[in-house]
């Protein structure tokens, strides 16, 4: 394991970490230089103000990794618009921070296949360009604040595992079940009061939670 000048680990298999640097408010830029990271992880860095525009410059980056930035003073409330330019991003976790909303531009992340946005309590909606995601097979929403999903969630078409346990959700919009590649949907602990007749419609569902709702 090398130490990158300033701050964070390396290794040889492309792994950049930068973890419980408590203090610490902005990244160096020499880490958005080297592009022969596939994979950033960012935990633990209570002050951090912000994801700057150059992370859009690791053109080889395959995973992304944002956890624990909450502390009482972090200012990290959005992810930069820079991040469409991730051409080669499969995974975004983006897990206990104090984001907002996503960047409408996400949806030009064409090949992502994971995407985690868990336990992020100022976040209350996703952007409808999410639906653009088509390779995407996991999505994890959970343990946040979300009141309500996008319609364009019907249109990934490959996904096949939903959380979105333990949100705000009254509802889910009938497009859920145009989602013909779901295996396994989870909704306990929301608010829900009745499913859409579409719930039938997912013809290769596996296995259904819906625990502690108010149907």
């Amino acid at each position: 394991m090398n130490k990158i000048p300033e701050i964070g680990e390396f290794n040889y298999y492309g792994v950049f970490q930068i973890y419980d640097y408590r203090d610490i408010e902005y990244l160096p830029e020499n880490v958005f230089n080297d592009l022969s990271i596939r994979k950033l992880s960012i935990a633990d860095c209570y002050k951090l103000k912000e994801l700057p525009e150059s992370v859009g410059n690791l053109s080889y980056l395959t995973e992304l990794e944002i956890k624990g930035c909450i502390g009482d003073l972090s200012d990290f409330k959005k992810i930069p618009d820079s991040i469409e330019k991730l051409k080669c991003l499969k995974r975004l976790t983006i897990c206990g921070t104090a984001i907002q909303s996503l960047p409408n531009n996400i949806g030009n992340l064409e090949n992502l296949t994971e995407l985690e946005i868990q336990n992020n309590w100022n976040l209350h909606q996703l952007p409808e360009t999410i639906g653009n995601l088509k390779k995407l097979k996991t999505l994890r929403l959970e343990g946040g604040k979300l009141m309500s999903l996008p319609e364009s969630i019907g249109e990934l078409e490959n996904l096949q595992y939903l959380n979105i346990e333990k949100n705000d959700l009254e509802y889910l919009p009938k497009s859920i079940g145009e989602l013909q590649s779901l295996q396994e949907l989870y909704m306990k602990e929301n608010y829900l009061r009745f499913l859409p007749d579409s719930i039938g419609e997912l013809k290769n569902i596996k296995y259904i939670d819906v625990k502690y709702n108010l149907l």
